[in-house]
């Protein structure tokens, strides 16, 4: 494997690599504090241009309180030539590297929003692995009880129908991917850095009790059923988000919740009436 460089810029200021960082945003993702360590650049709008986007689409996880414990820090710099990794007839282009220390990263100002995000979802990984996971699932929010509704199923079994249908009577909170993570012995949803179908739904750092994940499946009529174990495990598992590196450790704590909470993952059958199903999910949180 060989790492070609090239020069994307004759006038590249070797001097950047001993400039110290002057600013960090502190963000709080499912209660997890990442340092983004900006530093300084001669290219300001560049910079610019890379604040204002993490503003806008992650303002709900910056903290103006700086944290007593840093869980990961995010090295931000100018470069002006790209790492281009080499493997066979395939090239691709490096947009980050982990650091000496494993709760450290360097990135660069020229990455993308989406590029971040995956950066960021990789470093949540890591942070997960003793206590949570990531899952496929569209999810709200009952403010009047402060807990979380998640919805599981395949493409097109209405994650997204029915976050549509229900907010109005509930607080959206993601459309499409969830963090499950157990802190103490209770299991809390968070949203996720990954970008989210939907731009009305607003990032926030704020977790919520989980009290109930539904698998959808739609129908005639409303109704909410109790799953077969093996089946709400089966169908349940196969929402799990996993890489290669936090494969088992997702699994390990999937069945951890799952062994606590089997009588909270349930079937849901809906149709487009959404006062009905509003109603259907109000009675099932009032038994």
């Amino acid at each position: 494997m060989n790492v070609i460089y090239q020069d994307l810029n004759l006038f590249y200021l070797t001097r950047c690599s001993k400039i110290h960082a002057v600013e960090k945003l502190n963000l709080s993702i499912a209660g997890f504090h990442i340092i983004l360590a900006l530093y300084e650049t001669e290219y300001l709008q560049t910079k610019k241009i890379f604040v204002d986007q993490i503003s806008s689409v992650y303002g709900g996880f910056i903290q103006k309180k700086v944290p007593s414990k840093v869980d990961f820090t995010i090295h931000v710099r100018q470069k002006n030539y790209v790492n281009i990794r080499k493997s066979n007839k395939d090239n691709e282009v490096q947009y980050y590297h982990v650091e000496n220390s494993r709760k450290v990263i360097e990135t660069y100002y020229t990455i993308s929003l989406h590029q971040l995000a995956l950066i960021l979802h990789n470093v949540l990984g890591h942070l997960l692995r003793k206590s949570g996971f990531f899952l496929h699932a569209s999810a709200c929010i009952n403010m009047r009880q402060r807990v979380g509704y998640l919805f599981l199923g395949q493409s097109g079994s209405g994650k997204s129908t029915i976050l549509e249908l229900l907010k109005g009577k509930y607080f959206a909170f993601a459309d499409d991917a969830i963090i499950v993570r157990k802190l103490g012995s209770k299991f809390y949803c968070f949203q996720t850095p990954m970008l989210d179908k939907q731009l009305w739904i607003k990032k926030t750092s704020s977790g919520f009790l989980i009290s109930s994940i539904f698998v959808l499946k739609k129908s005639a009529q409303n109704s909410i059923d109790q799953l077969n174990t093996n089946l709400g495990l089966k169908l349940a598992t196969k929402s799990l988000f996993t890489n290669t590196s936090n494969h088992y450790s997702s699994l390990t704590n999937w069945m951890n919740y799952m062994s606590k909470n089997n009588e909270k993952i349930r079937s849901l059958s809906f149709n487009l009436d959404e006062n009905k199903l509003a109603d259907c999910l109000s009675k099932q949180s009032e038994d």
